[in-house]
């Protein structure tokens, strides 16, 4: 695998950095919805053409997991399933959960025990014992397996 490292002093500049970059290249795979004003555009990057991501460090990738799930507006979907930061509040409340309420509902979204502790092998036994937050398991699973030690 060809890695290709991108860096930059901000959030900002690391996406206009990224965005550049994205322009340089001519191969893009794309996914178009108009009834839903849905474009996705992925660059293509070599001479087989494969998908260019963006990834984080550990740390920040683990908080951006945990992230998006504990913004409450949003709804998070695998396929026809969805979970939301109320499925973690079901953990929250089992008697044997490591997480406060605090690690949940109004918390500190940089916050790297936080994220750990939502990733957490106790959180995902809690929401595999519970038929209701199966779906968030899955999240939890997959997230964390992504994330190296």
């Amino acid at each position: 695998m060809k890695i290709l490292s991108l860096s930059s002093n901000g959030a900002a500049n690391k996406l206009l950095a990224q965005v550049e970059f994205e322009k340089l290249l001519d191969s893009h795979l794309e996914f178009i919805r108009p009834i839903y004003n849905i474009r996705i555009r992925i660059p293509l990057i070599g001479s087989s053409p494969l998908p260019l991501v963006g990834i984080q460090d550990p740390k920040h990738a683990r908080k951006t997991n945990v992230n998006q799930l504990l913004l409450g507006a949003r709804l998070l979907c695998f396929g026809k399933y969805w979970f939301s930061i109320l499925h973690l509040s079901i953990v929250v409340e089992h008697k044997d959960s490591s997480l406060y309420v605090k690690d949940v509902f109004n918390s500190d979204k940089q916050d790297n025990s936080r994220a750990y502790q939502v990733l957490s092998e106790d959180t995902l036994k809690i929401a595999l014992e519970n038929k209701e937050c199966v779906r968030l398991a899955v999240y939890l699973f997959v997230m964390e397996q992504n994330i190296p030690p």
